[in-house]
């Protein structure tokens, strides 16, 4: 019963409203390569393509991308739209995979930090590019290592468009290898928000969380308990009323 009230107070307080998070299950997987799309679903134990078509001639070939050749059959296009939102990867030729070394610092800032040194570290600036980087591992001397991964914005956004008058919206770039698990290794677009959040930042917000719960707990207890209290002291006052309705009569006998 305190539970429930206790959840109904809070529904009453505060406006829930879930946001959209990034993919962490397995995601039907679009995988980019000069030209052709290659369509993998998750299967037990590792992913199985399930169909191909081609989004834009090969960059051998002359025109501006993307340029609709082969496009997809009906079948493969309905199963993709009733599919949640997938992912886009693209081939690592398609982009750059460049490691660089940090202060332990820079840890919890790597986007804003990277995005002063992208320029030194690959042929676009943070404006041509999209990029994400990744914790590699932690050296003795203090510093870390980690992994950066950029694409051409153009690129991304020409074949972003092209799916999109086909139908399909994507959840997130990621650039590598068509190989399980089918999740993102990279944010290329950058919606984890700066720096993608380190381990003691999200263990930080964890405590936090869970301070703010223990205190909500205690304080919508003690509420409750106060509550039940005065509910029997009126209870209590009614029945004293009721008891001493009389007195008057009893004063004139």
């Amino acid at each position: 019963g305190f539970l429930a009230w206790w959840l109904e107070e809070l529904r009453a307080t505060f406006a829930f409203r879930p946001g959209r998070r990034a993919a962490s299950r397995p995601a039907t997987l679009l995988y980019y390569r000069d030209g052709l799309v290659q369509v993998f679903e998750p299967r037990r134990g590792g992913a199985a393509e399930v169909g191909r078509f081609r989004l834009a001639p090969p960059r051998a070939a002359r025109g501006r991308l993307p340029v609709p050749v082969e496009p997809p059959s009906p079948a493969l296009l309905a199963r993709l739209r009733r599919r949640r939102r997938p992912l886009l990867r693209l081939a690592r030729e398609h982009g750059l995979l460049v490691s660089d070394r940090l202060p332990a610092g820079a840890e919890g800032e790597l986007r804003a930090i990277l995005a002063h040194r992208l320029d030194s570290l690959t042929p676009w600036t943070p404006e041509q590019a999209w990029f994400d980087a990744e914790l590699a591992q932690r050296r003795p001397d203090g510093t870390i290592e980690v992994r950066v991964a950029a694409v051409p914005r153009a690129l991304v956004e020409r074949l972003r468009d092209r799916l999109h008058e086909l139908g399909i919206e994507v959840e997130q770039v990621d650039l590598g290898d068509p190989e399980p698990p089918l999740v993102a290794r990279f944010d290329l677009e950058g919606r984890r928000g700066p720096g993608g959040g380190s381990w003691a930042a999200r263990l930080a917000a964890l405590l936090a969380a869970a301070a703010f719960l223990f205190g909500a707990v205690v304080a919508g207890s003690e509420i409750h308990a106060r509550r039940v209290v005065l509910a029997e002291r009126e209870r209590a006052a009614f029945a004293l009323e009721a008891r001493l309705a009389d007195l008057g009569d009893l004063r004139a006998q």
